[in-house]
């Protein structure tokens, strides 16, 4: 019998192939960056699909909802959570959609080493400008031979403690369900007016 069971899982090990393990980070971002470029220079007709793929690829929405409810996301439904993800999905992708993208200047975006934890990382980085540069870090999360992004922080503020901040006013005087409509609402709203409207993709309450 042990020698039947050992032979079980030689033949289930040898069947099943290793999950690779995710590419040095600063690799990953390096490779979606020009995946990235490779979507703003073909026919902008094409670039809202292929940006919503790559942008479905690269973050992790449900990491980021998550976080952005911090402990009241054990307190809230499952279809509530997947309502949070949504929503927050369209938000993102509609603030950062609309409008004639263009690709990157990579000369002006530079990749420094990333530094690994677990299945979670840091990617550091700067944009390079006329005037101050920018720095910004990538955080990271491992998810099978990938990374993705579920924070980023610009000049060490946290795109997820401001979502945070905001949620947390918004559930003070009303629910999630309704956070959901207004971050669907708001989303829409972008996309009207272009990003026109000052504090458009920003869920106020």
């Amino acid at each position: 019998m042990i020698r039947s069971l050992s032979l079980a899982a030689v033949l289930l090990a040898t069947a099943l192939p290793a999950r690779a393990a995710p590419p040095p980070p600063e690799k990953w971002v390096d490779q979606e960056l020009d995946v990235l470029n490779s979507v703003l220079a073909k026919d902008p007709s094409t670039h809202l699909a292929g940006l919503r793929t790559t942008f479905k690829d690269v973050i992790d929405f449900q990491s980021f909802a998550q976080h952005a409810m911090a402990e009241r996301w054990t307190t809230i439904t499952e279809k509530q959570r997947v309502g949070l993800r949504d929503a927050l999905q369209d938000l993102l992708e509609s603030r950062y959609l609309v409008g004639e993208a263009k690709p990157i200047d990579r000369k002006k975006v530079l990749i420094g080493p990333g530094s690994v934890k677990g299945d979670l990382a840091d990617v550091d980085g700067t944009v390079k400008q006329r005037e101050v540069d920018v720095k910004f870090v990538l955080k990271l999360k491992a998810a099978a031979d990938r990374w993705k992004v579920y924070d980023v922080i610009i000049d060490n503020l946290s795109l997820v403690d401001d979502y945070k901040a905001q949620f947390t006013a918004f559930l003070k005087k009303k629910s999630v369900d309704e956070l959901i409509t207004r971050l669907h609402t708001r989303a829409q709203t972008y996309r009207k007016t272009g990003g026109a409207a000052a504090g458009a993709a920003k869920p106020k309450p």
